[in-house]
């Protein structure tokens, strides 16, 4: 690529950046700020992996190490979770880590968890048929050769499972998930 090019290209994702930054406002925001850890108490800093909006509402995915291992926790508009001791490695043979689901009231149904670094895609499927596409965040940052994934998915959705894709859109795995919210 030119240098002009690349130039030109960091100069869009520049400007879509900020519009995106300057456009979040109202009571779908995260808190400004340093993340805050929602689980356990944090025994060293709390990594901001991805953020991001969907269906109007930001988000925001950190991981961080308790007395418990490692945490992770997805912050929306509406509130946020984590949970603490699951494995964000996938274990041999897997294809998905640890991973969870939920909504409160009026806020996007989410789901979020780990997948290893073959899946180039991961989609959660509505109950109705209905496919939500995953954000896909890598983990090296922590040190681990795996990828965390965010999706949110329309207000009263209820999600059936999750589908990790490769890169010729075969199904690597699928993970049925057990009633409407996790």
């Amino acid at each position: 690529m030119s240098l002009a090019r690349s130039a030109l290209v960091a100069l869009i994702t520049l400007l879509t950046a900020c519009s995106v930054i300057q456009g979040r406002v109202g009571p779908d925001r995260v808190a400004d700020g340093p993340p805050q850890a929602l689980g356990l108490p944090a025994t060293g800093p709390i990594i901001v992996i991805g953020q991001g909006v969907s269906h109007g509402v930001e988000w925001r995915y950190s991981v961080y190490e308790s007395a418990e291992g490692w945490c992770t926790q997805l912050e929306t508009g509406g509130g946020g979770g984590s949970g603490c001791g699951g494995d964000l490695v996938p274990a041999p043979g897997s294809v998905f880590g640890s991973y969870g689901w939920g909504s409160g009231g009026n806020d996007p149904v989410t789901a979020e968890g780990t997948v290893t670094a073959d899946a180039v895609a991961v989609n959660a499927i509505g109950a109705d048929g209905r496919r939500f596409n995953a954000v896909l965040m890598g983990f090296q940052r922590v040190g681990f050769d795996t990828q965390a994934f965010v999706v949110l998915a329309p207000p009263g959705t209820d999600l059936d499972s999750l589908v990790a894709l490769d890169a010729n859109g075969e199904v690597l795995a699928r993970e049925e998930l057990n009633g409407p919210l996790g």
